[in-house]
């Protein structure tokens, strides 16, 4: 793919959809993590992330962000753990999150593996 100059690097012009973001020159479309923690999650070079703190401050979206980062890498896995199962199940958990994050992106969940 060709460099956008509107969206390469994300630009203000950008179009909000929801979570997602629309180029307008380009209709390229892809997630931005919001200022703070999220950013600083998705911007570490570590090998292993491990994030912990109440609730609120985006550590699912910031764990599905991260995972996707490499994604077009040949052999590339992520591994997302929870301490509860209800806590990938209930309503807006991490299965629903990550199939209203991923499945745009072209993932295809698999629910007897749980995996996409």
């Amino acid at each position: 793919m060709t460099a956008c100059p509107v969206c390469l690097p994300p630009r203000p012009s950008l179009v909000p959809l929801g979570t997602w973001w629309r180029c307008p020159a380009c209709d390229r479309r892809f997630v931005l993590p919001q200022p703070g923690f999220q950013r600083r999650f998705c911007a570490s070079s570590a090998d292993i992330l491990i994030a912990a703190s109440g609730a609120g401050p985006g550590k699912t979206a910031a764990l599905l962000m991260a995972a996707a980062r490499w994604i077009g890498t040949s052999g590339y896995r992520a591994l997302i753990l929870r301490q509860m199962e209800t806590d990938l199940s209930k309503t807006d958990g991490l299965i629903d999150q990550a199939r209203s994050f991923y499945e745009p992106m072209g993932g295809v969940w698999y629910a007897a593996d749980l995996t996409f």
